[in-house]
C-alpha cells in the first residue's frame, strides 16, 4: 500500500519566490519615495537660489476706487522696479487687516524685465478699511512654475499709502 504524503506547509520554492517578490515590491516603493523626495528637495533648492537673486524696489503707493455695476471696489497702485538680472513675473500683495490676512495679485502683464520700472495695479479689493500693513512679495516663473519669494518681502504701513 502506497504511503500518503502529508502536507506540512508551503514548499521551499514557493516561500523563496514570495520572499523575493516582497523584497522587489518594497525596493520599488522605497525607490519611488526617495526619488520624489530628492526631486522635491532639488526644486526647493533651485527656487531658493532663484529667489536669492531677486532684487526689487517699490514706491509711490496709492489706492483708488473703481465704480462698476457691482458698486465701488478698490485697487492699489504702485511703481515696481526690477533691480536684478532675472524676470519678475508679478507680485503677491498681502493685506493685513489687523490679524486677518487677505492676498491679492498684481494684474496680468505685470512682468518686470531686468532694470525695468512699471506702474502696477492689484486685482480688485473688496474693502480697504482697517488695513494695517501691506506686504509686497515678488513672484518669479521657472519653466512654467510660479515661485513666491516670500523671503524678499517688502512691508509697509498702510499710513504710507495715499489716495491716487
Amino acid at each position: 500500500m502506497p504511503k500518503k504524503r502529508e502536507k506540512k506547509g508551503v514548499s521551499a520554492v514557493i516561500t523563496t519566490v514570495l520572499i523575493i517578490a516582497i523584497v522587489v515590491v518594497l525596493s520599488g516603493i522605497i525607490f519611488i519615495f526617495a526619488k520624489s523626495s530628492l526631486e522635491k528637495a532639488k526644486e526647493e533648492a533651485l527656487g531658493e537660489k532663484l529667489c536669492s537673486e531677486v532684487e526689487f524696489s517699490v514706491a509711490d503707493f496709492c489706492h483708488g476706487t473703481i465704480t462698476s455695476d457691482a458698486g465701488e471696489k478698490s485697487i492699489i497702485r504702485f511703481n515696481g522696479i526690477n533691480e536684478a538680472n532675472n524676470l519678475l513675473d508679478g507680485f503677491l500683495i498681502s493685506l493685513d487687516y489687523g490679524g486677518e490676512i487677505i492676498s491679492v495679485s498684481t494684474l496680468p502683464y505685470s512682468e518686470l524685465e531686468n532694470g525695468q520700472a512699471k506702474t502696477l495695479n492689484t486685482e480688485i479689493i473688496e474693502t480697504i478699511e482697517n488695513i494695517k500693513q501691506i506686504k509686497i512679495i515678488p513672484r518669479i516663473n521657472n519653466n512654467g512654475e510660479n515661485i513666491i519669494c516670500d523671503k524678499n518681502t517688502e512691508t509697509f504701513d498702510w499710513s504710507e499709502v495715499k489716495i491716487c
